[in-house]
């Protein structure tokens, strides 16, 4: 079966030659294969000596991941796309595993796991909380295939990327669109794929801003399971420095080192922060009315001044050896950056004073019978799940991912939830 591998890229990421390097090892594997990489945005471009390859052919689309994408597969000349991304190492077998996986799911898309490789607590702490990999419907099926890893039959799709998201969430979009015409996305457990990050606190808050961006847009084009209608009110507790005011906090209970897991405390405050500024200021920008007054660099990097220290040596971040066992344990709670988050936070991205308009307020409150529906059915299915775990022993961290995955429910809350009930 031959198939076609598209590759969106800036070429400004100086590492974008390494990814360009395992893809065209793993497409070797395949016969017939072929790949498409996207040159699309401005900035200085690198052009690593791998473009040189003959399985590789170099176009260009307009701005935009969305763009590129679609640039992508109309090149491409089979009925099997494969996507991952410029900053992404596929191992050897991905080719055969993502087209062989998607012939024998027989499903519209496929998508499989994303690592990041730990090289301090901020990868470490992104590689923990699976934030690369697809949100799960259940054990089988996503609601969209992040674009790192994933493959198309386009004999069972027609669905092309919107290029009107050309930063924010046109992977999600593309997922909806899918399901929306009945198709559906299946979740392949095979090898993963790996993201190559600095280690820098940048890859949480300039993510997740645009993770928040992106929910903002997509609420506003009608997809309103994006909405976040308590933003504004867990946004000023995180800013007066009380998260926990109104929900628990995450405590990583399952992580045996005190260092990690206050380390991992203020991360989590951190990423919290980071969506609902993006989220509140795209949907400001979007309707008219400025929700928070925005400083972006002295957000960065007062964010930095508190982050990007020297880690800490006790902790080898490369190896923090999760326990689930713990989850069942008293564990004495840890100090966390909440006071020095939250004045960051106020003092670089407050919320505006002032009530906001009427039809700004309807966006800000909008959905909330629907956020509480969502938030009963995720605790009744991780509820029921920690009746099963309960009292069992030797429970691995992949073991407790792939039952999380199969509630449906997100990860990050997945585990918060157990904590509370496997210590209560």
């Amino acid at each position: 079966m031959s198939i076609s591998i598209v590759v969106p890229t800036t070429l400004t990421n100086p590492a974008c030659g390494q990814s360009f390097e395992s893809v065209v090892r793993a497409a070797a594997a395949v016969p017939d294969s072929e790949i498409i990489i996207v040159a699309n945005g401005p900035g200085l471009r690198h052009y690593p000596p791998i473009l040189n390859h003959p399985a590789i052919q170099v176009t260009h689309s307009a701005v935009g991941a969305a763009a590129a994408r679609n640039a992508g597969m109309d090149a491409a000349r089979s009925r099997t796309i494969l996507f991952t991304d410029d900053d992404i190492v596929v191992p050897p077998t991905w080719a055969l595993d993502m087209s062989a996986g998607l012939r024998q799911a027989g499903t519209a898309v496929v998508a499989g796991p994303c690592d990041v490789v730990p090289a301090g607590p901020v990868t470490a702490f992104l590689d923990h909380q699976r934030v690369f990999d697809s949100s799960a419907l259940d054990a089988d099926t996503v609601t969209y295939a992040a674009t790192g890893n994933c493959a198309v039959d386009r004999t069972r799709t027609d669905a092309r990327f919107d290029e009107s998201l050309q930063t924010i969430g046109e992977d999600a979009d593309f997922g909806y669109r899918i399901r929306d015409a009945g198709g559906e996305i299946t979740w392949l457990d095979v090898p993963p794929v790996a993201q190559l990050l600095v280690e820098t606190v940048d890859q949480i808050t300039d993510r997740y801003a645009r993770y928040g961006r992106a929910g903002a847009a997509l609420y506003l084009c009608g997809r309103t399971q994006h909405a976040m209608p308590y933003a504004t009110t867990f946004y000023a507790d995180l800013c007066a420095g009380r998260p926990d005011r109104l929900r628990r906090l995450r405590r990583f209970t399952e992580l045996p080192d005190p260092a990690a897991r206050s380390m991992f405390a203020s991360l989590q405050l951190v990423l919290e922060g980071a969506l609902m500024i993006g989220y509140l200021d795209e949907l400001g920008r979007q309707l008219g009315h400025e929700i928070v007054t925005l400083d972006r660099d002295g957000l960065r990097e007062g964010l930095r001044a508190l982050i990007d220290k020297p880690a800490d040596e006790s902790v080898d971040w490369t190896d923090l050896r999760p326990d689930p066992d713990r989850l069942s344990r008293p564990v004495d709670a840890v100090a966390d950056l909440r006071a020095e988050i939250g004045a960051v936070l106020t003092a670089h991205a407050p919320l505006t004073p002032g009530r906001p308009p009427a039809e700004v307020q309807r966006a800000l409150t909008a959905r909330v019978t629907a956020a509480e529906e969502r938030y009963t059915r995720a605790v009744q299915a991780v509820d029921e799940l920690a009746a099963r775990l309960r009292g069992t022993t030797g429970k691995t961290h992949g073991q407790v991912r792939r039952a999380l995955r199969a509630t449906g429910v997100d990860f990050g809350f997945g585990m918060l939830r157990l904590e509370e009930l496997l210590a209560a």
